[in-house]
């Protein structure tokens, strides 16, 4: 297949609906006297107003509210807007608890358009980010969740751990987990939009949204369709970026002694202490790419009974990426015979030439992205204090990158030897590369299925409360490929390399977690969890935390 998409197939939860019958009225003839009737008081008890409990990022066991032994910040739907931005990524990287810097979407590198989270400056591949409480699929370059794939539309709320939670998630929470909730019990529709400029030129933003939600007595969904359009950036537009000097430009500098001693090209005006000759590179660089996106989000609970609940949600995202880096630099090409251009090294060997090749053009890439999730569980009650919960999702990301702006190294090598491309003549009349154009690409899959069990209950009494517990366990398939064209792989094309490799590991774990208060304001939580990863080994991650509350 020339192209893969993700393709999507559900079924909608249905059962019958069983009346159930009232028991009669006992219509005997005998009669109670007032006397003997009994007070109704004395043997009906009030019943007990049942008490919501939710699950908290951080810990398995539901609460009564977010506050608990973690700490937790909850950026809500009202600072979702007031920030005034499009993508989540972009709102986590404002928080405080992401100042040591998170990775943006930027051009100049492979995977332009993503973003991640790095919370306490840990690496982004130990924050661990879900949604509704499972797991994201992992991006195949950078190793990380694609925060762009996320409809913004569709987040209600975002709880951000700002402590590691290996015991509680798996190693790669070490630096903290972020937990995106989407919208529910959601009834209606609304159309949503906004338009953002920059003070400076470039990097307007549009969105546009449409929710719509159903709810009748047992079942209800909400559907979000998210449309992002993000413009460019230039690198020139901005006074901290427009300046961005190289050792390798256009005119060129050369080495006669195997680049041990360097001398600019003649014809340079701005050569670094009569060496190499700069290039300010800032003026066709982008700063930023221009983005696209496309995205829905279809999620469904039906009330099978009172005590059990079926879940489905299904999400799809296309994002397609553009960005521009100046024309290639090399340090890799020799010359025979330096041409008259040189003056006084005319006719020498020169062994290294450092030129950038502006006719080539720049250097453009063109990225797509099709990222697609489908979740399928049942959760429910068991007794008055048990909550359990089984869900198993499959995720996939299929990206594919098209370069335009690069060469291959022994046709520019020839034209050289021929005399067919002279990089020291003047500008224009160096010579004509444009027939030796290469197209390099890349694609590369993410896979991951995931399925996951757990309750949580309470076990008895002690201090000042009860003891709550959670018991689980899960088990993870991830698949990774990662591909490029031949002529990449073997270091033929100018001022680019890659690599390709894949494989597939399984994964299981089982974790436990209690929950007890010793006395009113002092609370303390013990988690262990053990993890299988095959190939690698088994690892043991336990916790113990306290809080404490003087008032």
């Amino acid at each position: 297949m020339k192209h893969s998409y993700f393709i999507f197939i559900f079924v909608i939860f249905s059962s019958i609906v069983c009346g159930a019958q009232e028991t009669p009225a006992d219509t005997s003839s005998e009669a109670t006297s007032s006397a003997e009737a009994p007070d109704p008081k004395d043997d009906v008890e009030a019943p007990k107003p049942k008490i919501e409990k939710i699950e908290v990022t951080g810990s398995h066991i539901k609460r009564i509210d977010v506050e608990g032994p973690t700490p937790l910040l909850v950026i809500d739907n009202d600072d979702l807007l007031r920030s005034g931005y499009n993508s989540v990524s972009d709102v986590l990287r404002d928080a405080g608890v992401s100042s040591f810097g998170s990775f943006r979407e930027v051009g100049g590198q492979q995977g332009a358009g993503t973003s991640a989270v790095d919370l306490r400056g840990l690496g982004q591949v130990r924050t661990l980010i879900l949604l509704d409480g499972q797991r994201m699929p992992t991006d195949a370059i950078s190793g990380s969740v694609d925060m762009n794939m996320i409809p913004m539309a569709a987040v209600d709320r975002i709880e951000v751990l700002k402590d590691g939670a290996s015991a509680i998630y798996g190693s790669d929470a070490l630096g903290g987990v972020v937990n995106i909730i989407t919208k529910k019990d959601f009834s209606g529709s609304e159309i949503g939009g906004s338009f953002t400029a920059t003070e400076l030129e470039g990097g307007e933003r549009r969105d546009l949204s449409y929710t719509s939600g159903y709810n009748s007595g047992r079942f209800n969904m909400v559907n979000v369709v998210f449309f992002r359009h993000n413009e460019r950036i230039l690198a020139k537009d901005r006074p901290w970026s427009k300046d961005n000097f190289s050792i390798t430009g256009s005119p060129g500098s050369y080495s006669l002694d195997n680049g041990n001693t360097w001398k600019p090209d003649p014809r340079c005006t701005n050569a670094l202490a009569n060496s190499f000759c700069l290039y300010n590179f800032g003026e066709e660089k982008w700063e930023m790419p221009y983005l696209k996106q496309g995205s829905l989000m279809s999620k469904m609970n039906y009330e099978i009974s009172e005590s059990m609940t079926a879940h489905a949600r299904l999400t799809y995202t296309y994002k397609e990426t553009d960005w521009v880096r100046s024309p290639a630099p090399t340090s890799n090409f020799s010359m025979n015979v330096a041409p008259a251009d040189l003056g006084a090294d005319a006719g020498a060997n020169i062994t290294n030439i450092r030129y950038r090749f502006k006719e080539l053009g720049n250097r453009e890439s063109n990225t797509k992205t099709n990222i697609g999730s489908v979740l399928m569980g049942l959760s429910g009650t068991s007794g008055d204090t048990w909550d359990w919960q089984s869900m198993m999702s499959y995720n996939k990301i299929d990206r594919r990158e098209r370069r335009q702006g690069y060469a291959l190294i022994t046709p520019v090598q020839t034209a050289i030897n021929n005399g067919d491309f002279n990089p020291f003549a003047a500008e224009g009349n160096r010579g004509d590369l444009s027939g030796l154009l290469y197209e390099p690409q890349q694609n590369n899959i993410s896979e991951n299925t995931f399925w996951e069990t757990k309750a949580s209950g309470e076990i008895g009494e002690l201090g000042a409360g009860p003891i709550s517990m959670a018991v689980g366990t899960q088990l993870s398939r991830e698949l990774y490929r990662d591909w490029a064209d031949d002529r990449t792989l073997n270091g033929e094309v100018i001022n680019l390399a890659n690599s390709q490799g894949g494989g597939s590991r399984n994964q299981g774990a089982v974790f436990s977690e209690f929950g007890f208060l010793f006395t009113e304001n002092f609370e303390t939580t013990a988690a262990l969890r053990y993890d299988y990863f095959e190939g690698f080994g088994g690892t043991f991650n336990p916790k113990l935390a306290f809080r404490y509350t003087p008032i």
